[in-house]
């Protein structure tokens, strides 16, 4: 149980004296002093901040207050609106640091412009803080960053950086964030973050990347980003009613992801929406994660790619207009798929290690599974090369596959459910249905379909200096860069 925070006569004294002489400027609601209605200049604003106490509030007024600020714990900094009350970041520190606690300390109703290192800092240490009705404009470096935290409230957040698919081209592939900004959220290892209607757009990297975290993450999203929309490392999620889309990457070195979910993590999403993604819309490697009511349409690649999973599982999902494939599972454990329709997966060349050139369109892949797979109550239709493709390991079965009321549809020479590669005995396919023109496309096949191999590490999103020091791996979290 927290103790009430009693304020001695001295800090009292202080803080009322403060206020008196510093120019019109301060508010510090809580405290016994009466002052102006917001800080407009830096010094004002510094000693106010540094005179508050728990539960005090300092304002800053409409104007723009340019410097690096730290917001003490339970202290709330406040401006009037995010577009009246704007703190610009001078040199390369944070804009605003914000010291944990409890109560937390508190950031609202405030635009931060930052070509630092960070424009909002979440000072590593035990406790809580708080971001609410903010915009953070980033030019370099991180939006909003933080680690080692017992919990984060991210509330009504706006995070911007400079990059457009229009001028993507103009920044280096391997810019770093010294020279644009790279990350829009980044948590490490925070305890419990609480994440509402937070959206990151336009950085070079990562519009959010979450690394052993245990958060919830409710609106918003990671739309039209260079590089990954949102990657989850480890730790638990989950996400609701999120946008991913219009991820872009024609220069990046490896190809971009709507969404990356990696290194153990435990995910579960709800109405997830992935559109337009230049490459791949979501990458799950050595993940467990289960999509309900998802939708994931015209990836320049697959749609969902899903690799060396322990699990996996969909209900309900429209998978529409992908490359390669709607869905492709390689060696991944059980999977239970039920409500999905996958349709008008575009045929594509592609090249993989185990493989070479092969050319692939299934609205569903499946290769070499490692655990019981379920189909059922799904459509895949007019997919160019296959409606279902699965190739098992030498000397694997079907046995551990069910299918109930499944269709398959297509069109010309398309393809409707094949398996091959292991032994494949007559009567594996029921609960499956065909249209006259896949019946007689799969009983006249010769020869086995091209399918699949695995993406490698050089095909994924490098993370590993982060994971394994902290944001320290990736900038500086003091000056300089």
């Amino acid at each position: 149980m927290s103790m009430p925070v009693t304020k001695s006569p001295l800090r009292v004294l202080l803080a009322g004296l403060l206020c008196t002489i510093v120019p019109p400027g301060c508010s510090n609601e809580g405290s016994t002093s009466s002052c102006a209605t917001g800080c407009c200049d830096a010094d004002d604003l510094a000693a106010a901040l540094a005179a508050a106490a728990p539960g005090d509030t300092v304002r800053v007024g409409a104007c723009t207050v340019a410097g690096s600020f730290t917001v003490p714990a339970g202290v709330t900094l406040r401006g009037q609106d995010r577009n009246a009350s704007i703190v610009e970041a001078v040199g390369n520190r944070p804009a605003v640091r914000l010291l944990p606690g409890d109560p937390p300390a508190r950031l609202t109703d405030i635009r931060i412009r930052s070509s630092g290192h960070t424009g909002v800092f979440l000072v590593d240490g035990s406790g809580s803080v708080a971001v609410e009705r903010v915009v953070v404009e980033a030019t370099r470096g991180m939006a909003l960053a933080g680690e080692d935290l017992t919990s984060v409230v991210l509330s009504d957040v706006s995070l911007t950086g400079p990059i457009t698919a229009e001028n993507q081209r103009s920044v280096s592939p391997l810019a770093g964030p010294t020279e644009t900004a790279t990350h829009g959220l980044v948590l490490v290892r925070v305890g419990t973050a609480t994440i509402t209607n937070v959206t990151a757009t336009g950085f070079a990297q990562f519009g959010a990347l979450l690394v052993s975290c245990g958060s919830t993450w409710t609106g918003g999203g990671a739309p039209a980003n260079r590089g990954v929309g949102v990657m989850l490392f480890g730790g638990a999620a989950t996400l609701d009613t999120l946008d991913l889309s219009d991820t872009f990457g024609a220069t990046t070195p490896i190809p971009s992801y709507g969404g990356v979910f990696a290194g153990g993590a435990q995910v579960e999403t709800t109405g997830l929406l992935v559109s337009g993604s230049a490459n791949f819309g979501l990458l799950h490697d050595a993940a467990a994660v289960r999509h309900t009511e998802l939708t994931v349409s015209d990836s320049g690649e697959a749609g969902m790619w899903v690799q060396g999973c322990p699990s996996f599982a969909v209900d309900g999902a429209q998978l529409l207009r992908n490359g390669m494939g709607g869905l492709v599972l390689v060696e991944t454990g059980d999977t239970t798929l039920q409500r999905m329709d996958s349709a008008e997966t575009r045929l594509l060349p592609a090249v993989f290690g185990e493989t070479g050139r092969v050319d692939i369109g299934a609205g569903l892949e499946v290769v070499r599974p490692l655990g019981v797979v379920s189909l059922s109550q799904s459509t895949l239709s007019r997919n160019e090369q296959v409606g279902l493709l699965v190739q098992l390991a030498s000397g694997g079965t079907m046995d551990g596959f069910t299918f109930a009321d499944v269709s398959v549809q297509g069109l010309g020479v398309q393809f409707g459910a094949v398996a091959q590669g292991g032994r494949v005995d007559p009567g594996w396919d029921t609960g499956i249905s065909r249209d006259p023109t896949t019946t007689l496309n799969d009983e006249s096949r010769v020869g086995s379909l091209d399918r699949v191999g695995s993406l490698d590490a050089a095909d994924m999103p490098a993370v590993t200096q982060i994971v394994d020091l902290g944001l320290i791996g990736l900038i500086d979290p003091d000056p300089p860069f």
